[in-house]
């Protein structure tokens, strides 16, 4: 019995150990490795030598790499033995003497001990493990070739005794040092050691944020706008479809440097006033760049020893007097020039009057210098009429700078109106800004929009009013709010709802016409908070003007006596249309809007012989626009701003003998409005 017993222990431990050399075996022995493999990413279908089949899992591409099931790629693809530990989340894969192992989510792989990197690790997807195709492919010899049209995957193994080597890329730097906006020149230097021909390229570019693209050419990715290091590879194949290893190289792409002037000049240095003038200049910049911008500049010194400086070309220069003219140019990287300066002599000698030249040849807008420093306020008062009328003016520029969210204005009216509001933004907080109309009549309403001049917000006011005084003057509007019983809805379509921060200002234009009873509210109110719900009432700052006004426009009529230079005033008190009157309809107190902020200035001047006139501000700063009577509006001055100076100015336009001409005028916020309507007839030209 004993006998018998050992002999049956030793079958077991024999069983045993066929066993288990049969699992080893398993694990090493697959089936013959194929010559070829051609897959599709995104498809189930896969051709192994031939002959065409299905695979459970279709080719995924993760991170720029190609993943497929582990058991596939291992024993159908490499022929080799492929081993997961559960536990440790680990592929093993060997083939003959080479042992390569990998790990889930983690990018360390080792080769027969080698470490790498890998660009996508393995990882699990619906219980299976996912593995990169190209890493073990090529690490067991196979090569493999991606097309990126066709998505395409192409496996091939040598036969035995006929290797085909790979090509080798390498390629050089044309340019040692590139900037941004330049092209990229290489020379491919790139060979196969058999001779074979190379016909494929394939470049990647990696920035300094680590962002790669794969391009056929450098085209496609150079010239950059953006300095910095970027890691530039190249892998070629050749026409055995064999790809070589990447070679790489930094390139180093500096800033694009900004353009330089030179031999800038204007002709002659002493030149008789109101002499056309001729710039020419050249400038040095990388060839590849253009200039896109000038800004212009010139200066002079005034009675007191002052420099004046006016934005803009100047068409001709004028008086017994020294000018520097600048000049910046800006490339199409947004680098500006350093200021280059000329120095010119202007003298009276033989020369046209500034009068002359500009009415003669009008521009409007266009700055006036009056070298002689003529003192226009001194001049005769023009014979004027004046009229009020236009829509009812509702106005809210008080508080100026509101502390916190709440209504600004409110009112009922019908009719014709203009509204005109101007607010900085002093909560602390972000806001909007909401005008909004309630409907009080017993039926619907169409509203009707016929004017809308919207800006901001910016921290620029003088921009800020000069660019609502242009919109109203230079574009009606045409738009329309149907409003049912009881109907409210917000009219600053395309403000409402912008985010004002602290310190910026709002302002705005707005004419419409109603035959209900409307009720128009304006409001600083939170951003995200509807104009709707309840909201507190804000008291006036005492110092800037809010009301309704029944009178909008002013109207001026002058006849000139065309035998010597006149002016009409205009934003005083002590002017002829003084400051309109109102009443604040939340106070009830009765107000005067100094400045006349919101009103419509329309000034026909008839005259008998033909008159220049000239717009003359007589606040420190001004920056607004004008119009003539069928709505072309131009910017006073056509470039910059006048400041802190009685004697300058800009062109409005000339009036035709015997004819009268009508100018339309809206004071801008954010400057000093009192100034003068200046007509030169021409025998003082």
């Amino acid at each position: 019995m004993k006998k018998l017993g050992r002999l049956i222990l030793l079958t077991q431990v024999v069983l045993a150990l066929l066993f288990l050399f049969a699992v080893v075996c398993h694990a090493e022995e697959v089936t013959p490795a194929p010559q070829r493999v051609e897959l599709t990413v995104g498809s189930n279908a896969v051709i192994i030598d031939g002959k065409q089949m299905n695979i459970d899992v279709a080719p995924e591409v993760f991170n720029g790499t190609t993943l497929l099931p582990m058991r596939f790629v291992c024993q159908d693809i490499l022929a080799a033995g492929v081993d997961w530990s559960d536990q440790d989340k680990k592929v093993t894969v060997k083939k003959g003497e080479l042992l390569i192992e990998l790990w889930v989510n983690n990018k360390t792989a080792f080769v027969d001990g080698k470490e790498y990197s890998l660009n996508q690790p393995p990882l699990i997807r619906n219980s299976r493990v996912l593995v990169p195709l190209r890493f073990l492919s090529e690490s067991t010899g196979l090569t493999v070739d991606y097309e990126h049209l066709s998505k395409k995957i192409t496996i091939t193994r040598s036969q035995e005794g006929t290797v085909n080597n790979a090509p080798n890329a390498y390629f050089e730097f044309v340019d040692a040092e590139v900037r941004a906006g330049q092209a990229v020149r290489v020379n491919d230097l790139s060979w196969d050691p058999e001779g074979d021909a190379i016909v494929a390229w394939e470049w990647e570019v990696v920035n300094d944020k680590g962002e790669r693209k794969r391009v056929a050419s450098l085209d496609e990715y150079f010239p950059v706008r953006t300095p910095g290091t970027y890691l530039v590879r190249l892998r070629v194949k050749d026409s055995n479809e064999n790809w070589s290893q990447l070679y790489e190289k930094n390139l180093e792409v500096k800033p694009n440097q900004p353009p330089v002037i030179k031999e800038f000049e204007a002709g002659a240095k002493r030149i008789p006033q109101g002499t056309p003038l001729n710039f020419t200049y050249k400038v040095e910049d990388e060839p590849w760049d253009s200039i896109v911008e000038e800004r212009w500049v010139y200066r002079w010194k005034d009675y007191t020893g002052k420099t004046i400086e006016v934005v803009g070309k100047p068409r001709a220069l004028f008086g017994d007097q020294t000018y520097e003219v600048a000049l910046k140019v800006k490339d199409s990287f947004n680098n500006w020039s350093n200021e280059a300066v000329i120095v010119l002599e202007s003298t009276k000698e033989k020369g046209k009057s500034e009068y002359e030249f500009k009415f003669s040849d009008p521009v409007s807008g266009e700055f006036f210098i009056n070298p002689d420093n003529i003192h226009y306020n001194s001049l005769p008062e023009a014979a004027v009429e004046v009229e009020y009328g236009g829509p009812v003016l509702i106005l809210s520029n008080s508080p100026e700078t509101v502390k916190s969210p709440g209504i600004l204005y409110q009112d009922r009216v019908k009719g014709k109106v203009r509204i005109y509001y101007h607010h900085k933004n002093g909560t602390g907080k972000r806001c909007t800004f909401a005008v909004w109309v309630k409907n009080l009549g017993d039926s619907n309403e169409v509203v009707k929009i016929n004017n809308l001049a919207l800006a901001g917000p910016t921290t620029d006011e003088m921009f800020l009013g000069q660019r609502v005084a242009y919109q109203y003057l230079n574009s009606p509007g045409g738009s329309s709010v149907i409003l049912n019983r009881g109907g409210v809805a917000a009219i600053n379509t395309g403000q409402y709802g912008k985010a004002i921060a602290n310190g910026e200002i709002i302002s705005g234009m707005i004419e419409l016409e109603c035959s209900e009873q409307l009720e128009i509210t304006l409001a600083m109110i939170e951003l995200g908070q509807d104009y709707y719900s309840a909201h507190v009432v804000l008291s006036p700052d005492g110092i800037h003007a809010r009301g309704t006004f029944e009178d909008g426009d002013v109207i001026i009529m002058a006849t000139l006596k065309g035998s010597e230079p006149e002016k009409i005033t205009l934003g005083r008190d002590i002017s002829v249309e003084g400051f309109i009157k109102g009443r604040d309809a939340l106070t009830g107190e009765e107000v005067v809007n100094k400045g006349n902020y919101g009103v419509l200035y329309k000034i026909t001047v008839k005259s008998p012989t033909e008159t220049g006139v000239i717009f003359n501000p007589r606040g420190t700063i001004f920056r607004g626009a004008a119009a003539d009577s069928q709505g072309q509006a131009y910017l006073l001055p056509a470039t910059g701003f006048i400041r802190g100076n009685f004697f300058v100015g800009a062109v409005m336009g000339v009036i035709p003998a015997q004819k009268e001409k009508t100018f339309l005028y809206t004071p801008p916020g954010g400057s000093d409005t009192p100034a003068l309507i200046v007509l030169i007839p021409k025998p003082y030209w």
